[in-house]
């Protein structure tokens, strides 16, 4: 993963010069069609996302399968905002040197598991020994999780002189793979969790929330582009207003948020999901704009122990809580904590007020 991003970085200056301008005015988003990047779905679905930009801004999205394509796509300017894991969202910060990316707002917590198949044979997780069990991509949030559950089971993977292989399939493969019988299980975000379920004879061996304090951790944020805050600072604080909008209405209204998501996912996969299969996904999801910060201090450590890191991570001013904590102040709600995880004193952003910082490159 470090050699995979590593190169990521050191081609983006080659490959800018046979890229096609941008259009300023765009702002480019990056999502996957999981029930953990909700607000995405239904503020797309219902418009919320494009009509919240000012004018003459607009936007245009693109699903990913997981998070670390995204993070490729932030550090090619390909993209200016994401909804994307903490796995990844570390591994960038860190592979950019502290430049490229904030986090900007929380998104999810939950909504992720580790699916056995009936009939495998799993009656438990000593049962998980000397299997293959897939995840929708190295280095993604389901990736670490799942090899910090194997670590403390004293389970080692096969790159490590261990029996257990962890396997990168996208998520609807990991689906006809368990249909065929071609695989045991996997560690995947909803809807893939509900859908193996229900269509795969698949049964939940691991919510991943009994794995946390509190059984909260952050599944999903929105993620930004430094260059983005800096050079378009109404554009940014007026898409995280709409993200803290839908973050509320889908909390309300979580029967009608099924209906929108379905629609969208439809438009991504080419045909809808069951509404039972959606509502049931949903219902494990917690919806939030708390990037719970706690957590993501302990995914880049346990990314670090897993190698995926060279040296302990020191990730202070991956957060830039400025925008989020001054629409929920206009709104009257609670502000969120960057638990120490802020901006540093070096770095400046651009404010509406602050011309000269919207002017740097």
């Amino acid at each position: 993963m470090r050699r995979f991003l590593g190169a990521a970085i050191a081609l983006v200056a080659a490959l800018g010069a046979c890229r096609p301008a941008r259009d300023p005015l765009e702002v480019r988003l990056g999502y996957a069609p999981n029930l953990t990047h909700a607000q995405a779905l239904v503020g797309l679905a219902r418009g919320d996302l494009d009509k919240a930009l000012p004018a003459p801004y607009r936007l245009a999205a693109t699903p990913f399968n997981a998070g670390p394509a995204m993070i490729e796509a932030l550090f090619a300017g390909e993209i200016d905002l994401a909804y994307l894991g903490p796995a990844p969202a570390v591994n960038g910060f860190l592979q950019s040197g502290g430049r490229a990316i904030r986090i900007i707002a929380g998104s999810s917590s939950g909504g992720s598991a580790l699916v056995v198949r009936e009939g495998a044979g799993i009656g438990d997780e000593r049962n998980l020994q000397g299997r293959g069990i897939a995840v929708p991509q190295f280095g993604g949030t389901q990736d670490v999780a799942l090899r910090t559950f194997l670590r403390k089971l004293g389970l080692k993977t096969y790159e490590h002189g261990g029996d257990v292989r962890v396997l990168a399939v996208p998520n609807p493969e990991i689906l006809v793979l368990f249909k065929k019988g071609q695989l045991d299980a996997a560690m995947v975000p909803e809807p893939w969790v509900a859908r193996l379920e229900a269509e795969a004879r698949g049964r939940i061996l691991v919510d991943e929330r009994t794995l946390w304090p509190g059984e909260r951790y952050a599944t999903t944020l929105l993620i930004a582009r430094t260059e983005f805050l800096q050079r378009h600072p109404e554009a940014a604080r007026r898409f995280v207003d709409a993200h803290v909008g839908l973050t509320e209405w889908v909390a309300a209204h979580p029967k009608e948020a099924v209906g929108f998501i379905r629609e969208q996912v439809k438009a991504v996969l080419g045909k809808p999901l069951p509404e039972a299969i959606v509502a049931r996904g949903l219902s494990r999801v917690e919806v939030t704009v708390d990037p719970l910060p706690v957590t993501v201090r302990e995914d880049a450590k346990r990314a670090w122990q897993l190698g995926y890191l060279k040296h302990p991570p020191r990730i202070e001013g991956i957060m830039d809580l400025r925008l989020v904590n001054e629409v929920l102040g206009a709104r009257g709600l609670a502000r969120v904590s960057d638990g120490g995880l802020g901006p540093s004193a070096s770095l400046v952003l651009a404010t509406p007020g602050n011309a000269a910082a919207q002017e740097r490159p």
